[in-house]
């Protein structure tokens, strides 16, 4: 992860409100509102981030690269390294080792690495719950799996998932740090289980601001795939993420 990022971004006014708050016992309602105001902080400038860039971008020519006929190819030039139809798991770590080239370890930001993580797992997630086994070699279910969401309804949700876990891990970013530091007797949380209930529900809140990407995200892979033949550069998804980054922005500014 990008260390000059690890060591910045906590020190911020943000990170500093959501960390007074918890210390001073603040209700669960005043404490969820400063983690957001601070996620918002990084939500933002997502298009900015050549990692987030690098990660959406595959998230956008996946589909498409499934959905071709000589499927091995059209991953080869969605620039996956693969000989051969994969199976799920060789398919995730060739996304993996893609994004690795183009923003290595050293030079990618926590944003770029949440963002690389979340690619991956809802590339994993979507196959598993298609039917593909994770740990199988069965590339044809693989594909299908893949190749079902270049439609407006299935990319909606896929991206909706992928941009649901980007804003979940900007927010556990900022509450991981110090929710250990506030959990037992005579602390914010009394007990784990108090713990996991707030950290579960501002998960379902990343989801729930990730919903309204569905129309949009559709829209613009329908548009793409007729309009630009399919072809999808790094400059249109810049583009796609910055709008999306808005829709998000605007959506947890609502609380």
């Amino acid at each position: 992860m990008g260390h000059a990022q690890i060591d910045r971004l906590p020190r911020t006014k943000e990170w500093r409100a959501v960390v007074a708050l918890l210390r001073g016992n603040a209700d669960a309602a005043t404490v969820a509102r400063a983690v957001i105001d601070a996620a918002r902080t990084l939500i933002l400038p997502l298009a900015k981030d050549r990692g987030v860039v690098e990660a959406t971008w595959h998230l956008l020519r996946l589909p498409l690269a499934a959905a071709d006929d000589d499927y091995p190819a059209g991953l080869r030039r969605a620039g996956l390294d693969v000989a051969d139809p994969p199976g799920l798991m060789d398919l995730v770590a060739a996304v993996s080792d893609a994004l690795d080239r183009e923003v290595p370890v050293g030079r990618r930001t926590d944003l770029g690495e949440m963002a690389h993580t979340a690619l991956v797992e809802t590339l994993a997630g979507h196959a598993a719950e298609a039917g593909a086994d994770l740990y199988g070699e069965d590339p044809d279910k693989v594909r299908a799996a893949v190749a079902a969401t270049a439609t407006v309804r299935r990319f909606g949700a896929l991206a909706a998932g992928y941009f649901a876990r980007v804003v979940r891990k900007v927010l556990d970013f900022f509450l991981s740090r110090v929710l250990a530091d506030h959990t037992g007797a005579e602390r914010r949380f009394r007990t784990l289980s108090a713990q996991a209930e707030f950290t579960d529900a501002i998960r379902d809140y990343a989801r729930q601001v990730a919903a309204g990407l569905e129309a949009y995200a559709g829209g613009w892979f329908n548009k793409a795939e007729h309009e630009a033949d399919g072809r999808v550069s790094r400059q249109m998804a810049g583009a796609f993420l910055a709008h999306a980054a808005d829709k998000l922005d605007w959506a947890l500014s609502k609380g």
